[in-house]
């Protein structure tokens, strides 16, 4: 026995979590196919079975594991032997245990893709789902192959993503960091010259003077805010009630919602077309698609495509009433279906927005960089008009 810890949403969208017991996945799967509920992530709690290690693995590493595993089932070693050679080869400690612990249950009987469904998981769904498919048909050596281009897709797109965005952060860190130790450290030695003549200061001065009397006096509550805006953006992302919306309003974005959309349909027409060529049907892979994005506008309008299709309307008829898809990409899903090779679109289309992605992140870190400098030459400009000023009104009278 298990128990399944899941959140999930309904036909509607609403969204629900809870714990389920059961004997295997495919129970688990045939609960939530009876509670009328699209599972958007869960977790194994397996009962005696204590080695199990919590925490998924990462995109690079099952890239490694997947594509080995596909190179020696494909070469005829079975799948124990597999595992094993892949322990053994292991240099981190905890996929070192996870694969170890795989390992013994299918040497005690337990099907592929449960023993990775057991492992808390460490496993994502989708790699599961595929593995099962490829037990069923045969063909789990091209499922394995499979599944390591599509890590190793994802593990290039968000190293790429990551690199473009490290420069913009640094630069931020350090913008905010150089205006701080100037307001707090540099500024009031300057400033208490002035507060000790007597003499009438300019108003660039006053602000500036009453600036740092602010920040020194209220620093706590400067940081209380912006604690509490960090928690309140943290919650409406995560939180079942609000994610939708929060997503929704993130896809609609000026500037950032393009970019957006864009990221999504590559991941979208890379889950999908991967899904499709393993051998999952239409509305098994839409439901994966689904969780694999994560994005509760996404999931509300796959759940909508989802109920179309049952209808009996084609997915390129239900997909064009969602302004997020691009329309280059629905006409794609529609030449797919025309000609029975969607996968293989599919492909070139997530080819296609990869490298549009990529051009829409390097575009907006162009112009994040430039608004940033001028953003902080302004400020620093303001502080050094407002130190000088009163120097400049002495020396006139002076003079």
């Amino acid at each position: 026995m298990a128990k399944y810890s899941y959140r999930a949403v309904d036909a509607t969208g609403q969204a629900s979590k809870g714990v389920y017991e059961a004997e295997n996945l495919q129970d688990f799967r045939e609960f939530l196919k009876s509670a009328g509920l699209y599972c958007l992530s869960y977790k194994v709690e397996r009962e005696q079975f204590g080695n199990s290690v919590q925490g998924s693995i990462p995109a690079k590493e099952l890239y490694l594991i997947c594509s080995q595993m596909g190179v020696m089932l494909d070469s005829g070693i079975g799948v124990v032997r597999g595992l094993d050679v892949l322990c053994q080869q292991a240099t981190n400690l905890k996929i070192k245990t996870i694969l170890l612990n795989v390992m013994e249950e299918v040497k005690k009987g337990v099907a592929f893709h449960q023993a990775l469904a057991d492992q808390g998981g460490a496993f994502p769904f989708y790699l599961i789902s595929s593995v099962e498919s490829g037990e069923q048909s045969g063909t789990l050596d091209k499922v394995m192959v499979r599944m390591a281009d599509y890590f190793e897709r994802q593990y290039k797109t968000k190293a790429q993503i990551r690199a473009a965005l490290t420069y913009p952060i640094l630069l931020s860190i350090m913008c905010i960091g150089v205006v701080l130790l100037m307001l707090i450290v540099v500024v009031p030695k300057f400033l208490a010259m002035y507060t000790t003549s007597g003499a009438e200061l300019p108003l660039p001065t006053q602000m500036l003077l009453g600036l740092v009397d602010f920040l020194q006096n209220y620093w706590f509550a400067v940081l209380a805010v912006v604690v509490g805006v960090v928690i309140l953006i943290f919650i409406l992302k995560s939180s079942p009630a609000t994610k939708p919306g929060w997503d929704t309003l993130m896809l609609h974005f000026p500037g950032f919602g393009k970019m957006k959309q864009t990221i999504l349909a590559a991941r979208f027409a890379h889950t999908f077309s991967m899904l499709i060529s393993s051998g999952l049907s239409m509305l098994s892979a839409l439901e994966i698609v689904s969780r694999v994005l994560d994005n509760g506008c996404m999931s509300k309008y796959i759940a909508i495509m989802i109920e179309d299709i049952k209808k009996g309307m084609p997915l390129s008829e239900s997909i064009k009433k969602f302004d997020v898809f691009p329309p280059m990409f629905k006409s794609m899903i529609a030449i797919g279906e025309e000609s029975g090779e969607m996968d293989e679109l599919l492909k070139k289309a997530a080819t296609y927005y990869d490298e549009e992605s990529d051009r829409a992140v390097k575009k907006m870190v162009s112009m994040i960089e430039p608004i940033m400098l001028v953003v902080m030459g302004l400020i620093i400009g303001f502080i050094v008009i407002a130190i000088i000023m009163p120097i400049y009104g002495m020396y006139q009278n002076i003079a």
